[in-house]
């Protein structure tokens, strides 16, 4: 079993620094992130590990709006300075902003390893628009992850977007959104510049609690949490935190008493009772985040890894390619799976189009083809064998 360490938030530092300018350039060799998306992320894995704010990770969600998430998936499109307690946090912030990945000839959303171990670097380049652009204008950037040393780059290209270039945030981000160091917020960057972000040595002073499992469960519209700690020294309690993805500030769910001093293995539950009348259908894509607060006798806190559960049976997260051409692709996400009824309706309410299909447990994606559909509004509409029904509308150019 992994340890995840629980560190302190005020443990780990950083050196950032402006530096010379170098592009990899990955427009033809680099793997597609994903499909042409707005506000979305995927997981996409690492070939090493990579420490970031001292824990481990050999993934990371890379998102459509211009930054990479460690450990929790986020695609918000409003971009805020660092830090803030808001999600998303754990970020790299490439050039956070309202993004929009399509297939445009010159675009592209590609990510690559160059390098021979230990010296290698996870490349990701983004070519897209501003989400009210057409594809003629366009915002190019990158980061670069890089093994051994863990330093962070940010190198930017070009901004082409005119008018609809509000500025973007460039920076990383603790997991817990109160550490975080800034290039730019909210302004548009020089071309051709580039940043670092380089890890302190000896900065990541690990306590002594070592948290080696950490989990949540959707139980018949409850919340059940559940850690274990191999030790403890000092330990007074847990706070669990929980946030909808849109909350400025974490807001506390309960607390649970720690153990003060163990070096046996230790198993906690914390049972969130207030999801049916104060959270229900109210996160982001379905998700509810929970974290973690750790507080020691002397008042010392740290925070874990940051958790994402569904709070419903069924939601329908995002469609793909919206505005549609050709096709759409849709994301559900699914507490069991099974038997759902998939229908899309016009703008006048009436069904246009019908299948019946099984969905898996977890994050589903299906497409359906729309090129001899009419131009205009049209709502997919999904429903499980229990009748509880997920629905979301698109635009068929």
């Amino acid at each position: 079993m992994m340890t995840l360490s629980i560190i302190n938030t005020f443990g780990q530092t950083y050196t950032q620094s402006s530096i010379a300018y170098s592009w990899d350039d990955i427009s033809s060799s680099g793997t597609n992130v994903g499909a042409a998306s707005d506000d979305n992320a995927f997981s996409i894995s690492i070939p090493f590990t990579f420490n970031f704010f001292c824990t481990d990770y050999t993934s990371v969600y890379v998102c459509s709006n211009g930054f990479l998430a460690f450990g929790a998936t986020s695609a918000n499109a409003n971009n805020t300075c660092l830090p803030n307690a808001a999600v998303p946090n754990n970020i790299i912030a490439a050039y956070w902003d309202d993004l929009y990945y399509e297939f445009c000839a010159s675009h592209h959303w590609k990510y690559e390893t160059l390098g021979t171990a230990p010296n290698r670097r996870f490349v990701v380049s983004w070519r897209v628009r501003n989400y009210y652009n057409s594809c003629g204008y366009y915002v190019i950037f990158q980061a670069k992850l890089f093994e051994t040393s863990n330093i962070v780059e940010v190198h930017f290209n070009t901004d082409n977007l005119g008018t609809e270039s509000g500025g973007g945030t460039i920076g990383i981000e603790n997991s817990a959104g109160t550490t975080g160091y800034q290039a730019i917020c909210n302004t548009v960057a020089s071309n051709g510049t580039a940043w670092q972000w380089a890890p302190a040595a000896g900065s990541c002073n690990t306590l002594p609690i070592e948290l080696v499992d950490f989990k949540g469960r959707n139980i018949e519209g409850k919340i059940t949490l559940e850690w274990t700690t191999a030790s403890e020294t000092n330990n007074d309690y847990f706070t669990v935190e929980r946030n909808d993805g849109m909350m400025e500030e974490w807001k506390v769910a309960g607390r649970v008493k720690g153990a003060g001093n163990s070096s046996t293995t230790l198993n906690y539950e914390f049972i969130d009772t207030q999801l049916p009348s104060l959270w229900e259908g109210s996160g982001v894509g379905g998700l509810i985040y929970y974290r973690l607060k750790q507080t020691d006798f002397d008042g010392t806190y740290t925070y874990s890894p940051i958790r994402s559960i569904y709070t419903g049976t069924i939601n329908l997260i995002t469609i793909h390619s919206n505005p549609a051409s050709e096709f759409i692709e849709y994301e559900v996400s699914s507490q069991a799976g099974g038997a759902v009824t998939v229908k899309l309706y016009d703008a006048l309410g009436r069904e246009v189009f019908s299948k019946e299909e099984t969905i898996s447990a977890g994050l589903f994606k299906e497409r359906i083809i729309t090129a001899n559909f009419r131009s205009g509004n049209y709502l997919l509409c999904i429903t499980n064998g229990k009748q509880e029904k997920a629905q979301k509308q698109f635009l068929v150019k």
